[in-house]
């Protein structure tokens, strides 16, 4: 069972009404579905549904939703997952309370959910935001899932002003893990090499332990995670003799060694500290600029740092051996004419900067990159272009330094009213230079990508009908440029594909016609393929409250590759032949139930495999769209008035 509430209020008091001060709507619905598979695929539950249903409150001009769903499905998915928050506003001020998530800056604070309180206010050319509340730290895995190893309490602020050619804003963060509310310190590791398959035909292997349980496991992780589930790997115990069993008559015993280690995630503490500047010059010229420095401690009960001097720093973050300051800065400079514009953009970040307020972020690295745009012959043609240039290893300490070249042309051009042609190019030049340790020329990484893109469309439309004609072609290829290294291989992708549309306009007819081919060279063989697709859309009646669609697909490709096995070359062809069938239905009825129906069924077809892999899947649904408490209280007063 899920269960998930969300409100979200936007609503300026002075503009209510005495018929909005309450009012409630809403929708239910159900979806049942069915899948069967046979072949390589056969592992999924045939039979699943859904029961849903959304209600909404209106009270004051506040819109509050809520929303509760029943899912019947794999067992991994049936524990209740309950997230309430709200955010009311009035006129310039806006709160947050319970699961929220807000915007601070793009470099200190930005995209993560906390439980707390914020808000958001704004006079005049100021603006002000804060929060307060939990945000969710480090992870490790238990036997009930991935959970934050510590309490992570945080909050920040956002002071601001803004003018019509300015803005100017500065933002604090502070997060810290709660070292007293420490959930779990252990997790198991499994030790050996048990864990794969004795049979190497088969791909999974099954392990049986002294309770008679099972369980089918492919890779470590799942081992791992099995025996903690089943309180097998208890710190400093060890288990062996699982046996080993595999298709046909082979079985052999295992020795299975499990134990114990300490995960590495420690109480964290961060602060956070970001400037953003804008302005405007001689009414063309715009500057953007961003900087922003973070202090992180990776580990609080880390050793301290002796005879450590009273600083700004140390009374906002609690300073280790392991404490590390980093910082970022972002700047673009642009300008924009009638039919020309252009910018700069200059980006650095320190390999030590570390926020807890982003999710992830790449750091020890700068770039510059340029752009340029250009419109001509009164729009008719559009180009634009850019340049940039990355390297990483910003602090100097990395073996080798990674350097990038990008590069592309785009355009796009009216040929007539009904023929239009686009189409791009695009480059890279990745390298890489000397670091702390001179770069091996027979090891070093130098490749070249480019790309080119071509799509002519032409359309002809009248009352009647509209016909819509498209090609579109790429082409790729990726160059290895250091002869003495096999890290990259040569490579050359080839894609043309043509797609023909009609569209019968009064009878709501839109049927059409596909083809592709691809062709892929790569390294001792190639593969590729043609495909073929047809489909068909009609909507019926004059409200078009029944539409009905169909298509079919038809696919046949190659692969063919030389590989050398005991000193011979020896060919692998692998062709494969697939079809697909997939349709649907929509049904509206007095804009209040809607049904809709959907099917697909697939064939695929082995070479040297005489029964082919065949799958089915169907779903049908039906919501029905609550009337709002309003109408039916306006229909009650009509018919007392009536009266």
């Amino acid at each position: 069972m899920i269960c998930i509430s969300t409100f979200s209020f936007s609503q300026d008091f002075s503009t209510l009404k005495k018929k909005d001060l309450f009012d409630v709507s809403g929708s239910v619905g159900a979806n049942l579905s069915f899948s069967k598979y046979n072949g390589r695929n056969a592992m999924q539950s045939p039979w699943s549904y859904t029961v849903s249903s959304a209600l909404n409150l209106k009270v004051a001009g506040f819109n509050i939703p809520f929303s509760f769903a029943y899912v019947n499905g794999d067992k991994s998915y049936t524990h209740p997952f309950v997230r309430m928050g709200i955010s009311p506003r009035y006129k310039n001020i806006k709160l947050h309370l319970g699961y929220r998530s807000m915007s601070l800056a793009p470099s200190v604070f930005s995209g993560k959910t906390f439980l707390g309180a914020g808000t958001e206010l704004q006079f005049g050319k100021f603006n002000l935001s804060g929060f307060y509340g939990n945000i969710e730290g480090d992870r490790v895995y238990d036997e009930n899932g991935y959970t934050s190893k510590f309490d992570r309490k945080a909050y920040g602020i956002k002071i601001g002003v803004k003018g019509s050619k300015f803005f100017f804003d500065i933002t604090a963060f502070k997060a810290k893990d709660d070292e007293e509310k420490e959930k779990f310190n252990v997790l198991p590791i499994a030790e050996g090499n048990a864990i794969q398959p004795t049979d190497v035909n088969q791909s999974t292997a099954t392990y049986k332990h002294f309770e008679q349980n099972s369980y089918a496991v492919n890779n470590s992780t799942s081992f791992r995670r099995y025996l903690h589930r089943k309180n097998l790997a208890k710190y400093g115990e060890k288990y062996g003799d699982y046996k080993t069993k595999s298709s046909g008559d082979m079985a052999v015993s295992t020795k299975v060694t499990v134990s114990t280690q300490k995960r590495r995630v420690y109480p964290a503490d961060n602060i956070a500290v970001g400037a953003n500047i804008g302005f405007t010059l001689f009414k063309k010229i715009s500057v953007r600029s961003l900087l922003s420095v973070t202090g992180y401690t990776q580990n609080t009960k880390g050793r301290a740092i002796e005879n450590l001097d009273k600083g700004i720093l140390k009374r906002f973050l609690e300073m280790r051996v392991n404490s590390r300051t980093g910082y970022l800065s972002n700047t673009t400079v642009s300008t924009q004419f009638s039919n020309f514009g252009m910018s700069i953009n200059h980006r650095m970040i320190s390999t030590d900067y570390k926020t807890l307020g982003i999710a992830n972020m790449a750091t020890n690295y700068t770039s510059t990159s340029f752009n340029a745009n250009s419109s001509m012959f009164s729009g008719k043609l559009s180009l634009n272009g850019f340049y940039s240039i990355f390297k990483n290893n910003f602090n100097k300490k990395q073996l080798y330094t990674s350097k990038r070249d990008a590069y592309g042309l785009s355009m796009n051009a009216m040929i007539t009213d009904n023929f239009t042609v686009s189409g791009n190019y695009n480059g890279l030049h990745a390298y890489q230079v000397d670091g702390t340790k001179q770069v091996d020329e027979k090891t070093k990484l130098d490749m070249s990508t480019h790309s080119v893109n071509i799509s002519p469309t032409y359309d002809i439309s009248n009352d009647k009908y509209g016909h819509s004609i498209s090609v579109n072609f790429d082409y790729s290829t990726t160059i290895n440029n250091n002869e003495q290294s096999t890290y990259v291989e040569d490579t050359k992708n080839m894609l043309l594909s043509t797609s023909y549309n009609l569209n019968f306009r009064k009878s709501n007819l839109n049927t059409g016609i596909s083809y592709g081919y691809n062709k892929n060279y790569f390294s001792g063989g190639t593969d590729g393929g043609h495909s073929v697709g047809v489909f068909a859309s009609k909507s019926f009646f004059e409200k078009k409250n029944l539409s009905v669609n169909v298509s079919l697909n038809y696919g046949a490709t190659a692969y063919e590759q030389e590989i050398m096995e005991n000193g011979v070359l020896k060919p692998i062809v692998d062709n494969r032949n697939s079809f697909t069938a997939s349709g649907g239905m929509r049904y509206s009825l007095k804009q209040r139930h809607n049904f809709s129906l959907r099917y697909t069924w697939s064939s695929t077809g082995y070479s040297g495999v005489s029964a082919s892999q065949n799958s089915f899947r169907a779903s049908v649904s039906y919501s029905y769209t609550l009337p709002t408490l309003s109408s039916l209280v306006g229909k009650k007063d009509k018919k007392q008035i009536k009266k």
